[in-house]
């Protein structure tokens, strides 16, 4: 549920937003002749009789150092007042109120970002697959703007790249996958489901071939100690079965303190129920897709499961033999077959007492996998400040699903995701590169990198899309010191952009994981002139979805600046919804997600300079945000 929102106020007033206005909105005529010359010109001379005591060379010399000292002075009081932080609110407690240089956020704008989307999402980088030539194109790109922004490069062997090693599978031969229903009074029954059409399929492994598993409903597939305990496994064995399990969290229709309610904690989502199921040993697992329940329709699943799988090289220590997921259609067929119904099994599961049940049935399922050793690129430059290690990360993913062969290839240009965020990277890395260090356009930096207290360190991971493997690899794999978990104080994430338009408001992912942070959070959204509102799907657990979730594993507050919801000038809350909607239906994760150049980046505009305070204030003051409930 939104908090509320200020009234906003009259849209044909003049709304103080921060944001100055397009340069040529600045530009003002030039009248004939310099100011000296006006100055001394004989119609000048007839107006100013003492001009008259002054006419020799010497004396207007004299008044020309004057004058130009008389400049300096001017120039370096504006100077002054343009890099002065705004006057701090004082609600705010000094720490948490270190305010942006006007000059840094008025670096950032639309016109740049715009131009990074348009070329990353084009034909030419065919939907920055991982391990693609696309990605090289892209990785490229990134570290060349990394270093126009004067970034020191911090990946492998003092380059702007480090290689994340993975592992990619195609499913080739997948057999139809059958489940052999047999009861004492009855013969044996087969149900036959079609790959892709009704189930997913991949593998830990080089091959899958299951051959009359047992089959288990496992209910959400969770075991944890916390929320006053839950688990859905009890004593059971789960070696060498099939296991069916909802995703999602239990409902809190009954019990108030189940998890958190409405919003998805990371035991709810699909990468978790995989992780738990290796770590019971299970022979595979099924997970049952619902559009409410995922978040996304099954076009999604299909077209990120039904081509190239990308993996961590390193196998996990339990690996499952077959991960895949199965429609609602299919599991309702299962459960009718097995004398229940897809809604009684979701009923049982939404209890403390569940008990996995057994189905009357076996699985069958087999798969090859055309198998190649990749390495996915991060992308890493960074402002060192010298004092310590301690770092602020900012961070978007590059990634997209790539290109699918066929007549005509079909490419995924993931425009809004996630070049959209890339574009916002770059443009805080280039704002803050201009403030801390030397870059072509500028002979020295505005400040003294010796000012920071922490260094600013920006990141383009690859394989988000593949289930955030390149910011897991970075975590354990950090290719300098910096970078070392325990030295990262906190991060802003840049996924998803708002393309349509200023918002009177902004959604921050991952605010309420840390109170000091939270803080931050409203000092920085209070002097963008921005009303804080609440996720407004919590169920879809967007904070687990993004590369800030590998993060908070390792104890490391994230946030995302997502949009708002009340769009300036527009029908509030239709417009949130209508594009919100079209999003999620039509562009999600397919191939209409393009670049269109009507798009209004106005709001992204917003969400860069919310994060680019956020940072800033990390980067100079002492605060390190640490996680709620330790």
């Amino acid at each position: 549920m939104s908090e509320p929102i200020p009234t906003a106020p009259d849209e044909s007033e003049d709304v103080e937003s921060g944001v100055p206005p397009p340069e040529h909105e600045q530009d003002v005529p030039e009248e004939e002749g310099s100011f000296l010359s006006r100055l001394i010109s004989p119609e000048r001379r007839q107006r100013r009789p003492f001009w008259d005591l002054c006419h020799t060379s010497r004396c207007v010399r004299s008044s020309v150092v004057v004058f130009g000292a008389g400049c300096l002075i001017l120039t370096i009081i504006i100077v002054s007042l343009f890099l002065s932080s705004e006057s701090t609110h004082p609600s705010e407690p000094a720490e948490y109120s270190v305010n942006a240089p006007l000059y840094l956020l008025n670096q950032i704008t639309d016109q740049s970002m715009r131009q990074h989307i348009q070329y990353l999402s084009s034909d030419l980088l065919e939907g920055r697959g991982t391990a693609t030539k696309g990605e090289t194109l892209a990785t490229q790109y990134i570290a060349s703007h990394f270093s126009t922004a004067g970034l020191q490069p911090l990946g492998d062997s003092n380059t702007y790249f480090q290689a994340v090693h993975l592992t990619g599978r195609t499913p080739q031969n997948v057999s139809s996958s059958v489940f052999r229903f047999s009861t004492s009074d009855s013969p044996p029954t087969d149900l036959s489901f079609r790959f892709l059409d009704d189930f997913t399929i991949g593998s830990d492994l080089y091959n899958t071939s299951i051959l009359g598993a047992p089959v288990v409903f496992i209910g959400y597939g969770i075991q944890t100690n916390l929320y006053g305990g839950w688990d859905d496994y009890k004593k059971l064995n789960a070696r060498g079965k099939i296991l069916i399990a909802l995703v999602n969290d239990p409902p809190c229709d009954t019990e108030l303190d189940i998890f958190e309610c409405e919003a998805l904690t990371y035991y709810g989502r699909w990468v978790y129920k995989f992780e738990q199921a290796q770590r019971m040993g299970a022979l595979g697992m099924f997970l049952v897709h619902t559009d409410s329940s995922a978040g996304y329709g099954w076009q999604v699943v299909r077209n990120s499961w039904g081509s190239e799988q990308v993996f961590l090289r390193t196998p996990p220590k339990s690996p499952l033999n077959l991960r895949g997921w199965i429609t609602q259609a299919t599991a309702e067929s299962l459960a009718a077959a097995a004398g229940t119904s897809l809604a009684a099994w979701q009923s049982a599961a939404a209890s403390r007492s569940f008990q996995p049940q057994g189905l009357p049935c076996t699985a069958t399922v087999s798969a090859n996998y055309a198998t190649r050793a990749m390495d996915g690129t991060n992308v890493i430059g960074g402002i060192i400040a010298d004092r310590n290690a301690e770092t602020v990360m900012v961070m978007g993913h590059h990634d997209h699903l790539g290109m699918r062969p066929g007549t005509p290839n079909v490419i995924y240009h993931g425009a809004v995701d996630n070049a959209s965020g890339i574009g916002a990277l770059l443009s805080c890395a280039y704002a803050f590169g201009r403030m801390y260090t030397s870059i072509a356009s500028v002979a020295s930096p505005l400040l003294d990198v010796a000012s920071l207290k922490r260094n600013i360190i920006f990141v383009s991971t690859t394989a988000e899309e593949a289930g955030l493997l390149g910011a897991a690899f970075l975590m354990d794999n950090p290719p300098v010191v910096y970078l070392d978990p325990s030295n990262i104080v906190g991060a802003v994430n840049f996924d998803v952009m708002n393309v349509y338009g200023r918002t009177r408001d902004i959604v921050m992912i991952g605010e309420h994981m840390s109170s000091q942070m939270d803080q931050i959070i409203q000092d920085a959204a209070d002097r963008e002139n921005m009303a804080l509102t609440q996720d407004p799907s919590p169920q879809q657990g967007h904070f687990f979805r993004s590369d800030q979730l590998p993060l908070f594993l390792k104890n490391i507050t994230g946030v995302n600046p997502s949009s708002g919801m009340t769009f300036i000038g527009k029908p509030n809350p239709s417009y949130f919804m209508n594009v919100t909607t079209d999003f999620n239906e039509n562009r999600y994760h397919q191939p209409g997600d393009v670049y269109d150049p009507s798009w209004d980046l106005g709001g992204a505009l917003q969400q860069v300079r919310v994060g680019a305070r956020i940072v800033y204030t990390l980067a100079n003051s002492d605060i390190r945000p640490t996680l709620n409930n330790g």
